[in-house]
């Protein structure tokens, strides 16, 4: 979490030193809903190897902190460079697998105790977007409509006591979209709506009294809408 955040600072100390030069920054709060769509989890354990299938994620909350610089800056960047932009996210999500009972392979059906859990994420994104209703006030748009991909990094924990297991943590890589639209209530002041998409392959390793070392594995597709204000200089 340290290294989280000591890259955070150094990208919004970058961006500042780049504001001076009339540059297109803005920071700002974000928070929404999160849920997961149904995934399948293969089990390797001691002499067992199994997949439970169609697993439920519980809908959950997502919040975190964006800081963003957008190419506008007629003085340092071409014309065609207003149309794009980068932004970092801090953020965490909610991953909690409720109690439930799935079907396990070969074809058995399984009652599972409930795993709460979540995502601290650092993603970075570049980001295309469209000035509309461009006028003196606002050079770059006042709507702006925008599409953003790049890498997620996220550092996940797991909470298996229900199982007599302690906590599972790992880290992962994966992908991470996001498409909204942002409207500027002033020139220095923006709210927006969007939907993010995060791709992750998953694997988590846990010691269960009496199994032995069990592996969890699969792939997340996590789902989120989330409302962010903005701050821009």
């Amino acid at each position: 979490m340290k290294k989280v955040l000591s890259i955070l600072a150094v990208f919004v100390l970058t961006i500042g030193l780049a504001a001076s030069a009339n540059a297109g920054a803005w920071v700002g709060p974000y928070g929404g809903v999160s849920f997961g769509t149904s995934q399948d989890v293969k089990v390797n354990a001691p002499f067992v190897s199994n997949t439970i299938y169609s697993t439920k994620i519980r809908t959950g909350f997502v919040t975190g902190l964006s800081v963003g610089y957008d190419f506008t800056d007629p003085n340092l960047f071409p014309d065609w460079a207003k149309y794009f932009g980068v932004q970092m996210d801090v953020g965490y999500n909610q991953m909690n697998f409720s109690a439930q009972t799935r079907t396990v392979s070969p074809n058995r059906n399984v009652a599972f105790s409930n795993v709460d859990g979540g995502n601290t994420a650092l993603s970075f994104m570049l980001v295309g977007r469209l000035p509309l209703m461009v006028d003196k006030e606002y050079p770059n748009g006042r709507i702006q409509p925008y599409l953003g991909i790049g890498p997620t990094v996220q550092f996940a924990s797991l909470d298996f006591n229900n199982y007599g297991g302690s906590s599972s943590t790992n880290t992962r890589v994966g992908l991470v979209t996001e498409a909204g639209v942002r409207y500027m209530v002033t020139p220095a002041f923006s709210a927006g709506l969007a939907y993010r998409y995060n791709y992750l392959p998953s694997s988590h390793d846990v010691d269960i009294p009496g199994v032995g070392n069990v592996n969890l594995s699969g792939t997340q597709n996590v789902h989120q809408g989330i409302v962010r204000v903005a701050y821009h200089w």
